[in-house]
């Protein structure tokens, strides 16, 4: 899907921080006002996000944020690809949700809930000895070292998993296309648009 009006304004948003006329708050609240399911936008401020702005300072690209001659070129490329009317092809770079309810719910529980358990039941299981051992007066030492080691195992083995999924999903990420020339999937997609991008500028076309 091309959106070309949420291209056109995101192109305009990407220029203007690449050219520090923007700061990375500013990029943001404009982001918001772009709704889009054009995968091109979307990618393309994540991934500006995700490498040029600082979660804790609001800044913009100079001083020691200043991009440098292979970060322009990234710049430029994005630009040259929201100005295009190209699909972006490349796959997503984590596992998509599944569709079906129930592999959903399951998704959702082991990617979201199960963690989040996970790191609760350490604390909470030393706290349960604790409490057994002021009130029944003595500690038992096996329950205090047995369930704490289970939860880790458990969480371990979360992160085992979950670390396979990441992989497989990079590897075919990086499998998919050229990542020299993302957001372009191959190298002639981008020699293409630089040569349609000279044609319209050489026949005076925006």
């Amino acid at each position: 899907m091309v959106d070309r009006k949420a291209r056109n304004r995101a192109a305009a948003v990407v220029a203007a921080f690449r050219d520090s006329r923007m700061s990375a708050e500013e990029l943001n609240d404009a982001r918001e006002q772009i709704e889009t399911k054009d995968r091109a936008v979307v990618a393309v401020f994540t991934n500006i996000d995700m490498f040029f702005c600082d979660d804790f300072a609001d800044h913009r690209l100079d001083g020691r944020y200043a991009l440098d001659k292979d970060q322009l070129a990234w710049f430029d490329r994005c630009l040259l690809f929201l100005e295009s009317d190209n699909e972006y092809a490349w796959p997503p770079p984590l596992p998509d949700c599944p569709s079906h309810p129930l592999r959903a719910t399951l998704y959702i529980f082991w990617n979201l809930i199960a963690p989040f358990v996970l790191w609760l039941a350490i604390p909470i299981l030393l706290i349960l000895v604790l409490l057994s051992s002021l009130v029944f007066g003595q500690m038992n030492f096996w329950p205090a070292i047995l369930a704490p080691l289970g939860a880790a195992l458990l969480l371990v083995g979360w992160f085992c998993v979950r670390s396979r999924a990441w992989r497989r999903a990079k590897e075919a990420f990086v499998a998919a296309g050229d990542l020299d020339v993302w957001p372009f999937l191959t190298r002639i997609d981008y020699e293409d648009a630089l040569e349609r991008a000279k044609d319209r500028e050489f026949r005076g076309h925006p």
